[in-house]
């Protein structure tokens, strides 16, 4: 749609918004977050808000900044109870935020959530995993991590997470040699 004017606020607003998400899948978030708010400021919505929540909240966890995380959440609570359909990826989120916060057992609960609405994601099944992880429930961390491992064999977050439980929670190293070798063949970097 942006051929036929390319000066229109619309146009621009989805070419920043764009941008603004490529930025956020190579980790460059500062650039990410220039890019949603000039998005934001032409046009803003709730793809924008929830792009720019993403960002707050990645940004948030690298930079160790549990202002930038809670900023994030706040905009994605606002979105659940502003928006008459919820998609998986926004409890997902919620998800990463309260786990960055060291709210595990509402992690958890957001999580489901997202499970419930789309459970075909390795993603979610990880990072329910590392939550159960956080609170000790040992069993339900293995079952979601070999959900997710089921969903996306060589995932390398599945697989070293895996990996690690099984090492410092079982005192298993030599299942977890395997799924080291799979997650460094999978993904070098």
């Amino acid at each position: 749609r942006c051929l036929s004017d390319w000066s229109s606020d619309v146009c621009s607003s989805d070419l920043w918004r764009t941008l603004a998400w490529a930025y956020y899948c190579v980790h460059r978030l500062g650039e990410a977050l220039a890019a949603i708010n000039r998005a934001a400021k032409l046009k803003d919505g709730p793809e924008s808000q929830s792009i720019r929540a993403c960002i707050l909240v990645e940004k948030g966890i690298q930079d160790r900044r549990k202002a930038s995380v809670q900023e994030g959440l706040a905009i994605f609570e606002a979105l659940l109870a502003s928006l008459p359909v919820h998609t998986w990826h926004i409890f997902y989120n919620v998800g990463n935020a309260l786990s960055a916060l060291s709210r595990h057992k509402d992690a958890i609960e957001s999580y489901k959530l997202a499970v419930q609405l789309d459970d075909s994601r390795p993603e979610i099944w990880k990072n329910l995993a590392s939550s159960y992880h956080r609170i000790g429930d040992h069993k339900a961390e293995m079952e979601c991590f070999d959900k997710a491992l089921e969903l996306d064999p060589v995932k390398p977050e599945a697989l070293v997470s895996k990996a690690v439980s099984l090492m410092v929670d079982f005192n298993k190293a030599e299942q977890a040699v395997p799924l080291l070798e799979t997650a460094i063949r999978s993904g070098p970097d």
